[in-house]
């Protein structure tokens, strides 16, 4: 992994690669799995970025010398399962400056806020391996079922935090167009 910065005026990107051990995994094969999408969280300094073993990298300031890099520079934090079956993240965006957006090679899309919790899934598209997701530029709208409230009492759901997205398109290896 590498992080680069340009400033103005200067002839050369800075970089620099943080160091990520075997031992930060939980097995050798999620050692030794490849990288697929890598995107920064708005308004924070924090990246995250994608396995195709299912995990999600997350990078974020190094707010203490540890012998690990510089002071300001990016380091690994934490590593999120996020697909139990091992299943590759395919696609990773961010949408609305709310949610982070996973489109799998199992056919699945999943939301997550950014602490990592699910938001929303879609899981019964009969979709093949995703490959493009596209948010339409109209408002957020709230989804028709938000379920939130399991006693069945209506004033008791918290609107504040119904999952609301644009419309958006997604498409699958095999050509498939699915609008939700």
């Amino acid at each position: 992994m590498l992080f680069l910065s340009w400033e103005p005026n200067v002839p050369t990107f800075q970089y620099y690669s943080p160091r990520i051990e075997k031992k930060d995994f939980s097995g050798k094969d999620k050692s030794e799995a490849h990288f697929t999408k890598t995107v920064f969280i708005p308004n924070k300094e924090m990246a995250v970025t994608g396995t195709n073993a299912g995990d999600l990298l997350v990078w974020d300031r190094s707010l203490i010398i540890e012998g690990i890099g510089e002071q300001n520079e990016k380091r690994l934090i934490k590593i999120v399962p996020l697909n139990a079956n091992y299943s590759p993240i395919n696609i990773l965006m961010t949408v609305h400056d709310q949610y982070l957006v996973c489109g799998n090679s199992d056919g699945t899309l999943r939301f997550y806020d950014f602490h990592f919790k699910v938001v929303a899934w879609f899981e019964e598209l009969n979709l093949s391996t995703v490959k493009s997701i596209s948010f339409s530029k109209t408002d957020p709208k709230a989804a028709a079922n938000n379920d939130y409230d399991q006693s069945g009492d209506d004033d008791v759901v918290d609107k504040s935090i119904a999952f609301a997205c644009s419309d958006f398109l997604v498409t699958d290896d095999s050509a498939l167009m699915c609008m939700l």
